[in-house]
C-alpha cells in the first residue's frame, strides 16, 4: 500500500476524516438503505492515490474507533467495511465492498462484508473468511 514503511503519523485532515465517518456511518446503517450509503462514497478512486496516506494506518484507527464505540458504532463487518470503502476510495484507492453469504452448520444463513481490490481480499482480520462466502453484491460494481 501507498505509504509502506514510513513512520509517520496519519495526516491530521485524515484522522479528522476517520472519525468523522466512524461517527456517522453506523446509525446511517439503521436509518439509510445500504444502496443510498454506497452511493455517497466516491464512485471510482479520487484522483491518483495519495501517497501520504499509509492504507493500515487508516485500517487499525477505523478498527480502534470502532471497536471502543457503543451500540450503534460497535464494530460489526458491514459498518467496518463502509467506513473503509468510503475512505481508501477517497484516497485513490480502487477498492470494491463485497458483499457474501454463506450456511452455517447449523443451517443457519450468515453474511459478510469485506473489502476487495482488483479481486484480491484486503484488509480483512482474517484474510481466509471470505473464501466460505458466496458473493451477493459488489459495489460499486463499475
Amino acid at each position: 500500500s501507498p505509504g509502506r514503511g514510513v513512520s509517520q503519523p496519519l495526516p491530521f485532515p485524515w484522522r479528522l476524516a476517520v472519525f468523522w465517518r466512524c461517527l456517522m456511518v453506523p446509525p446511517l446503517l439503521h436509518l439509510v438503505p445500504l444502496p443510498r450509503l454506497v452511493s455517497r462514497a466516491p464512485p471510482r478512486p479520487l484522483g491518483r492515490a495519495d501517497p501520504a496516506v499509509d492504507d493500515e494506518l487508516i485500517v487499525d484507527l477505523v478498527d480502534k474507533v470502532l471497536s471502543a464505540s457503543p451500540w450503534p458504532w460497535q464494530t460489526t463487518c458491514l459498518k467496518r467495511g463502509l467506513v473503509l470503502f468510503g475512505l481508501l476510495r477517497r484516497a485513490g484507492r480502487p477498492v470494491d465492498l463485497v458483499l457474501g453469504v454463506r450456511r452455517s452448520p447449523a443451517g443457519a444463513l450468515e453474511a459478510h462484508a469485506w473489502l476487495e481490490r482488483g479481486g484480491d481480499v484486503r484488509f480483512e482480520p482474517t484474510p481466509s473468511l471470505p473464501a466460505s462466502y458466496q458473493p451477493l453484491d459488489r459495489f460499486p460494481g463499475d
